[in-house]
């Protein structure tokens, strides 16, 4: 891995739990012990496709639990469970490797940006107390700019932090249809955090790890 000294980091499931994370920690686990069966991984990569297009069409957190449980075999009736118990016990909250790295990028003297499609990012750094690591932080909201994978918040910071197209510069994420398509989009590497195992394969300018810890054991020492 390449020695980058400025980061692009992505926000939820990135850095913080995510309802994705968050219920791929607390929930999935109990709905395949009930059905029997862990789904193939690219039947997962389907479904999990298949709601975030929806969500992005603008559908509610209904139709979007609908289209995934359906392509998995799992019951309808869950959604609303699931969406329940995300409502009542979800609380934002860093991955146990997040504060770590962030601290590994600062002592090395690196530059470090948020670039987020959550319009709530300023609140949600603010609470988990991670916004003095960033230099700043984009989101779509910013100047009425279109979110990943589009490449305006890259042009953003290009023109803002004069940031410039070369290797030193990487993009963090989780997410191949968002991050990675953004990163291509913007001619940069991205480095893709799988935390649970999601991708069979990765494009050529993403490298894929498993935590943000196995980006500090790898990448290339100044």
């Amino acid at each position: 891995m390449r020695n980058y000294h400025t980061w692009l980091l992505d926000l939820d499931d990135t850095l913080q739990v995510g309802m994705f994370s968050w219920a791929a920690i607390h929930i999935f686990p109990e709905i395949i012990q009930q059905v029997g069966a862990k789904p193939e991984r690219a039947t997962f990569e389907a479904a999990y496709a298949r709601a975030q297009e929806i969500y992005k069409g603008g559908g509610d957190n209904d139709a979007v639990g609908d289209a995934f449980f359906q392509i998995l075999g799992w019951p309808a009736a869950l959604t609303t469970t699931v969406l329940k118990r995300f409502a009542s016990e979800y609380q934002p909250a860093l991955f146990d490797d997040t504060v770590s790295f962030l601290n590994w990028i600062s002592a090395r003297g690196d530059r470090l940006y948020l670039t987020t499609n959550n319009k709530w990012a300023h609140q949600v750094c603010q609470s988990l107390g991670i916004m003095h690591y960033f230099s700043d932080i984009v989101t779509p909201v910013d100047n009425s700019m279109k979110g990943k994978p589009a490449p305006d918040m890259w042009n953003h910071l290009k023109a803002q932090a004069g940031l410039k197209d070369d290797s030193d510069v990487v993009l963090v994420g989780n997410e191949l249809t968002t991050d990675g398509i953004f990163a291509e989009n913007c001619g940069l590497d991205c480095i893709i955090v799988d935390r649970f195992e999601r991708f069979a394969e990765m494009p050529d300018h993403c490298f894929r790890v498993t935590s943000l810890a196995d980006i500090t054991a790898q990448v290339d020492q100044p």
